[in-house]
C-alpha cells in the first residue's frame, strides 16, 4: 500500500508580522464571539495564521486562543467551532472553514498538539460534514482525517489506541458512503486515509469490512467516474483498501 505519509493543509498562508497584539485581543474579545452566522470570516483568518511561521502562530498559544471543546470557553477557537457546528443558520462556508481550521492546525507542531488533544470532540463536532451536500465541506472532513490517519503513524501515541481507531474508521466509512462517485477528490482522500490506517491490523481490517467499507468499494470500481482518466488514482487507492482488507499490505 501506498500509505500516505504527509499531512495536507488548506489553503495558502503569508506571512505575518507588524503589531500582532491588538489581532489576538480582537479575536479574543470580540472576533471569535461572533454569532455563528456570522463567524466564517473569522475562521478564514485563524486558518491562514495556523498556517504563518512567525508570530501569528505565536499569539494563538500566548493566548490561548485555541481553548478546548470540553471547556467551551468563549472567545476561542474551539468554543467558535463548535457554535458554528450546531447552529442551524451558519452558512456552509462556516463548516468548510471549521475543517479547514483543523486540518491547517497540522502544519506546526504546537497546534498539532492541540489537534491530536482534541481529536475526539474535534471529530465529533465537525461530523456533519460527512454527509454534507456540499463538495468543499465533504472534502475538507476527509483531508481531517487523512491528517489524524497520517499522524497516527508519525505519532503513535493516543492516536495508536484502539478508540482513536476506530472513531478514524467510522468517521471514513460515513464521508465514503455519502460521497457521490463524480467527487473524486473526497473519494481519493478518503480511500487513501482508510488504506494507511488499516495496514497490518486485522482487527481493524474486519471491522471495515462489517462497516460496509467493501460495499464502498464496489461502487467506486462500478462508476464510470472512476474509470475516466481523472479517476485512476481513485482506482489505485481502493485497490491499496482492498489488499489492506485481505490483509495483503
Amino acid at each position: 500500500t501506498k500509505a500516505a505519509t504527509t499531512t495536507t493543509t488548506a489553503g495558502g498562508g503569508g506571512s505575518g508580522g507588524g503589531q500582532l497584539e491588538p489581532l489576538a485581543q480582537l479575536l479574543g474579545s470580540k472576533l471569535l464571539r461572533w454569532p455563528p452566522a456570522q463567524i466564517f470570516p473569522v475562521l478564514d483568518i485563524v486558518r491562514l495564521m495556523l498556517l504563518s511561521e512567525d508570530g501569528q502562530l505565536k499569539l494563538l498559544s500566548q493566548h490561548q486562543l485555541m481553548g478546548s471543546l470540553s471547556a467551551e470557553a468563549p472567545g476561542t477557537v474551539a468554543a467558535a467551532l463548535k457554535a458554528a457546528s450546531e447552529s442551524t443558520t451558519a452558512p456552509p462556508a462556516a463548516q468548510q472553514l471549521g475543517c479547514r481550521v483543523a486540518v491547517n492546525a497540522f502544519k506546526h507542531p504546537q497546534p498539532r498538539q492541540w489537534a491530536v488533544g482534541e481529536r475526539s470532540g474535534l471529530l465529533d463536532t465537525l461530523a456533519g460534514a460527512a454527509s454534507s451536500s456540499n463538495k468543499a465541506v465533504r472534502t475538507g472532513y476527509a483531508t481531517l482525517l487523512l491528517n489524524y490517519v497520517v499522524a497516527s503513524r508519525q505519532l503513535k501515541g493516543e492516536l495508536a489506541h484502539d478508540e482513536a481507531k476506530l472513531q478514524l474508521l467510522s468517521g471514513l466509512v460515513e464521508v465514503l458512503s455519502n460521497c457521490p462517485t463524480d467527487d473524486l477528490d473526497t473519494l481519493f482522500r478518503g480511500l487513501a486515509a482508510t488504506a494507511t490506517l488499516l495496514v497490518g491490523d486485522k482487527a481493524l481490517a474486519a471491522l471495515a469490512k462489517e462497516l460496509g467499507v467493501q460495499d464502498v468499494l464496489r461502487r467506486v470500481n462500478e462508476s464510470p467516474e472512476a474509470k475516466s482518466p481523472q479517476g485512476r488514482r481513485v482506482l489505485e487507492a481502493a485497490l491499496d483498501v482492498a489488499a489492506a482488507l485481505e490483509g495483503k499490505q
